[in-house]
């Protein structure tokens, strides 16, 4: 069964979105966490608690206290155990130009979901998960990509070596 990665931008979207909001996601996060619920799709945190950190850090703490309680006991949440996976992660910011940040988490989370799942899906408006490259082309192309009309360089690679899929929301 896949298991799924949330990014912290699209748990702040859908905060925006319950507070009545406009976000700028592609899609509903709403819709995208009710079909995650409802399916039971293993949504995975890191057993460090580092992605949860993230989540909590872009959103109203009494909110999202409430929020995740809520989730945690409806929703399929499974703890994973974190992946250093430092070659993949040397390649994707040697080749791709993947920055040293936060992502790194995602990434580790994701790869480790997947060897426990036989793959994972990183939910993810982020263009450095596609190709961060691309950043300064515009609206059009990052649109683009998450659609699925372009495939990015970290979105292929992920794929191809760890069994990682990168889609946005309204491509889920």
């Amino acid at each position: 069964m896949p298991s799924v990665v949330i990014d912290a931008q699209v748990i702040v979207g859908f905060a925006t979105e319950s507070g009545g909001h406009h976000h700028q996601l592609s899609g509903s996060p709403t819709g995208l966490l009710d079909l995650i619920t409802a399916s039971r799709v293993p949504v995975c945190l890191d057993n460090e608690m580092r992605l949860e950190s993230e989540w909590r850090r872009g959103c109203d703490p009494d909110w999202f206290d409430d929020w995740f309680l809520s989730f945690a006991s409806n929703a399929n949440v499974a703890y994973v155990p974190l992946d250093n996976c430092r070659a993949l992660l040397r390649y994707l910011r040697t080749q791709c130009q993947f920055p040293r940040s936060a992502d790194a988490v995602v990434v580790a989370t994701a790869v480790s979901a997947a060897v426990k799942y036989e793959s994972c899906v990183v939910v993810t408006e982020d263009l450095d998960f596609y190709e961060p490259k691309a950043k300064g082309l515009g609206a059009a192309t990052r649109q683009a990509y998450f659609r699925g009309a372009m495939v990015g360089s970290v979105q292929s690679y992920l794929k191809k070596k760890v069994a990682v899929v990168v889609k946005a929301v309204a491509m889920y």
